[in-house]
Order: structure tokens, then C-alpha cells, then sequence
């Protein structure tokens, strides 16, 4: 496309277009204006070979002064302007591209957040609605925004569940040996079988569905095979262990042969009757689990335990699980209290100490190694003292590593049992309000005397000093200093091209498009 524009030093409209149309290089460009009677046209275009396509006439009404020698100078008037448009926007467009564009000055990276661990004690009876509540208090350190909170690192044990899984191969290739008849070879297989469950107890309870059935299963093969091998005491033992785990065992998936020693182990069995366990633990709160049924946290009864052997499962995260195999001989009156004590694990034997710490007023020794194991920048510490069912006293203490101060120690009563979650954020915000969290000393960031706010002029002033800063200042400038460049050079160009004084009798500007 090629452009041609005849100038008139009494208008401004026309110079206007120019620029824009040449730096911008639009296709076409329309005047909202009346056209020439289209005889002027076909009688022009036929003395110069040209199509009526490629004009757009401008004040039709002075058409005889804009060409007042006649058609035949308009094209050797444009040819110049043709030249000196495309120069002109080459230049403005080098202009641009060779101006200094200052980078955007980055974006302030936010102050990381300090790593934050703890622990949360329960002291006193721990009940289903206290261990919540403390779950709930872990959450919300989790989800604090100001903090980046990390897990101690002291959940339960992974569960081995190949070996279960092994165990049970073992007993389906033990019933395989005794439909071929070899007892010995499956009396071998369920042995080991049996050995794999009772050595992974903690996996049958709590990553095993169905897991009494699986163990009862092995138990019955294993008292049938005794039986056929001529270990009839071996054999009732098993059955004295089966009904101590299902009292209303069937007969039905035992052999005949074993019947009258099956019928003789459960009418003793069942004359001994059934009484109360009441199990508790060292610490409270751990999960016990009975003949692989979950019963909730320490300390527990258990109802309707059988004579026999009772199997009982303490877990607690930071200590290690603890299996318990209890004789259980029910007498005439009264309960049957069990004790467990749970062994920590390495990192909860320095987590322990801390419980008397949390009184003190600035981090001791032990706090700061237990920060140090924990890879913490902030150790906070909470103590649920539980007063009775619907009372709980919270107590929590934040210790800071790097600045070796006590940041914060606050206390309130909560109700285990109707605590909302935005109560046990709230308190958990209130450990982290009005405090450093860089590891400095000081007050924090607009807690001190409020400065007097500065004026209208210096905000102002302050405000320009800022713009170069700004993320597209200097590509704003560098884009309009070129803008301004290049029409001004096309605009010498143009007027030092032509014979201007021709044009001066005009009243208007003509735009002419070609391609």
C-alpha cells in the first residue's frame, strides 16, 4: 500500500490523519465526507488510466481550486510523498527499538516464613473428645498462614502388610498339603504362618480388614493338622485359644474326628464365664485394640472377655506399639485391670523433657535441642490439662531458637466436646499475634508510636520520584518519544518534498490511497 496526502497549511485535521495513518500504517482510510458527482471521476480516470477504486475525495465543492492545472499534476505530487512515508516510519520504528528501556525492577520477595514445631501433652483422662480436640489444635497450627508448620515426624510405624499376606499363602499351601496327605509339610507351613501373624499383631489390627477371621482360619488348620499328627494337647490348646477368641465358634468347619475334644474344650470353656478388662496406659491416650477390634483411647473397659488368652494392642504416636498377650481368668467378682507401658521412640524421648519446660521464661537447653532435632526456627508447646468432661485447660508457649527469646504464653478453657474450629484458630492465632517472626529482637512492625503521616505535596512528589521504578515506564516513554519523532521527521520530509505554495489557494487536504 502506498499513500499520498496533499498538505494545506490552514488545516490541522489533515496532519493529524498523516501521522496516525503513517505510523500505524492502517489498510485504508475513510473521510466521513460528501463524494465527487461520479462524472468528475470517470473523466479524470480515463485521462490518466487510473480505477475509481483507489480514490477518496475530499470538499467536493472546491474540486477546481485543489487542481487548478489541471488532474495531471496529482500524480507527480504524491510520487515524492510515496518515497518519504516508508523512510519515516523506518525511522520512527529505529527510534523506538534504540531508546533505553529500563527493566522492570523486580517484585520484593516476601520474607520466607520461619519452620514451626511442637508438640501438644494431654495431662489427665483422655477420652475420645480430648484426643479431637488435640487433633484439631495441630490442624490449625497447619493451616496458620504466618508460619510454615512441620510435623515432628512422630506418627505410627508403617503397617507390614507382605508379611500378612505371606502368612496366609502359607496357610491355603497347608491345605493344599493335606487334601495330598503330607500333615508334616502343612504342620510346617501353618507353624510359620502362625508365627507371621502373632509377630505382626499391630498390622492384623490396624491395616488388615476382616483380620480375627484370618486368624481363627490358621488356628482351626492348625488344631485339625495337631490332631491328625497325634498331638492331641497341642490340639486343645489351639481350641482353648479359639474360643477365647470366639466363644460361639460353629463345628461346622472342623473335622468330625475332632468333634468330642471340640465339645469337651467349650463346656469347660464356657463354665468359667466372662468378666470386665479395665486397661490402661503409660501415658493415657494410647489406642488399645482387643482381638483385633479397635476400643478406643486409654484408660478403657473392655466388657465380655472370656477366659483365656486376650489379646490387647496399645498404640500411641512417638512410642512404639506394644502387644500384650493377657491370661485372662475370670473371677467372681470385680474387674481385671491391665497396665501397659508404651517405650518412646528417639525423637519423643526429647520431646518428653519439654512438658517441664514450658514455664520457663526464655528457651532452656533442653528446648533449644529439641528445636534443633526438630530443624525448627520456632518450637511451640501446649499442654491439655483436662479438668473433666466438658472442661480442658489450654496452656501454649513459643519459643523462638534464633533470637533465644520466649515469644508468647497464653492460656484459656475450652470444652472438648462443643469446641468449634474457629475457637482453636482463633487461640492458635493469638500464639503468633503482636510477635516477631524473623528471628529478631524489637517491637514488631506497627506496634510502636504511630508517625506523623506526611502531606499531599510530599506523597505527590514522592510518587513521581517513584515512576521510573515502575514496571512499564520506560517502554511508555521510549514508545511516545518514537511516536513523536517520526511524524516530526515524515512532517520536514513531507514539506521540504513539495511545493507547498501551489497548495495554498486549497481550504482542505486530500488523502489519496493506491495499492
Amino acid at each position: 500500500m502506498f499513500t499520498s496526502f496533499f498538505l494545506s497549511d490552514r488545516t490541522l485535521r489533515g496532519r493529524f490523519l498523516f501521522l496516525f495513518n503513517s505510523i500505524f500504517r492502517f489498510p485504508r482510510l475513510h473521510l466521513d465526507v460528501p463524494k465527487l458527482p461520479e462524472s468528475h471521476f470517470s473523466r479524470y480516470c480515463k485521462e490518466n488510466s487510473l480505477t475509481t477504486g483507489g480514490f477518496v475525495p475530499y470538499y467536493p465543492a472546491m474540486h477546481s481550486r485543489l487542481f487548478p492545472s489541471g488532474p495531471s499534476r496529482l500524480p507527480s505530487a504524491g510520487s515524492r510523498i510515496r518515497t518519504t512515508v516508508p523512510c519515516g516510519c523506518l525511522l520512527g520504528l529505529l527510534l523506538l527499538l534504540t531508546l533505553p528501556a529500563r527493566a522492570a525492577s523486580p517484585a520484593p520477595v516476601p520474607a520466607p516464613k520461619p519452620a514451626v514445631s511442637g508438640y501438644v501433652f494431654v495431662d489427665g483422662e483422655s477420652s475420645e473428645a480430648v484426643l479431637k480436640l488435640q487433633e484439631s489444635l495441630v490442624g490449625a497450627l497447619g493451616y496458620h498462614p504466618s508460619i510454615a508448620w512441620k510435623s515432628p515426624g512422630i506418627q505410627l510405624p508403617p503397617p507390614d502388610v507382605a508379611a500378612v499376606d505371606e502368612a496366609i499363602s502359607r496357610v491355603n499351601k497347608a491345605q493344599d498339603f493335606g487334601k495330598e496327605g503330607e500333615i508334616e509339610k502343612g504342620l510346617e507351613e501353618l507353624k510359620a504362618a502362625l508365627k507371621l501373624l502373632d509377630d505382626n499383631i499391630y498390622t492384623l489390627c490396624t491395616a488388615t480388614p476382616k483380620a480375627i477371621g484370618k486368624y481363627i482360619n490358621a488356628l482351626r488348620r492348625l488344631s485339625v493338622f495337631l490332631f491328625f499328627n497325634d498331638d492331641k494337647a497341642g490340639a486343645e490348646s489351639i481350641l482353648w485359644r479359639l474360643f477365647a477368641l470366639n466363644p460361639g465358634i460353629e463345628f461346622k468347619k472342623f473335622t468330625k474326628e475332632l468333634k468330642p475334644l471340640f465339645t469337651k474344650v467349650q463346656k469347660e470353656h464356657a463354665a468359667k464365664g466372662m468378666t470386665t478388662l479395665e486397661v490402661n496406659t503409660d501415658p493415657p491416650g494410647a489406642t488399645v485394640y482387643y482381638n483385633f477390634e479397635r476400643q478406643g483411647p486409654a484408660p478403657v473397659k473392655v466388657e465380655e472377655v472370656p477366659a483365656g488368652e486376650a489379646i490387647l494392642l496399645a498404640v500411641l504416636p512417638g512410642y512404639e506399639p506394644r502387644v500384650e498377650r493377657v491370661a485372662v481368668s475370670p473371677p467372681a467378682q470385680g474387674t481385671v485391670p491391665v497396665s501397659i507401658r508404651l517405650q518412646p521412640t528417639a525423637l519423643m524421648q526429647k520431646l518428653l523433657p519439654l512438658r517441664a519446660e514450658m514455664d520457663a521464661t526464655a528457651p532452656t537447653v533442653t528446648i533449644l535441642e529439641a528445636a534443633d532435632a526438630l530443624f525448627a526456627d520456632i518450637v511451640v508447646l501446649m499442654r491439655l490439662e483436662v479438668k473433666g468432661p466438658r472442661e480442658v485447660r489450654v496452656q501454649g508457649t513459643t519459643f523462638d531458637r534464633r533470637s533465644k527469646v520466649r515469644l508468647s504464653a497464653r492460656t484459656q478453657v475450652l470444652d472438648p466436646q462443643s469446641a468449634t474450629p474457629a475457637q482453636v484458630r482463633a487461640y492458635v492465632a493469638s500464639l503468633f499475634e503482636g510477635v516477631r517472626l524473623d528471628g529478631l529482637t524489637g517491637p514488631v512492625a506497627g506496634t510502636g508510636p504511630r508517625k506523623k503521616e506526611p502531606g499531599f505535596w510530599p506523597e505527590f512528589w514522592t510518587s513521581v520520584e517513584k515512576l521510573p521504578q515502575k514496571k512499564y515506564f520506560w517502554p511508555v516513554v521510549g514508545g511516545v518519544t518514537g511516536a513523536i519523532l517520526a511524524g516530526a521527521v515524515v512532517t520536514v520530509l513531507l514539506l521540504q518534498g513539495e511545493d507547498v505554495n501551489e497548495y495554498r489557494r486549497t481550504t482542505g487536504s486530500k488523502v489519496i490511497l493506491g495499492f
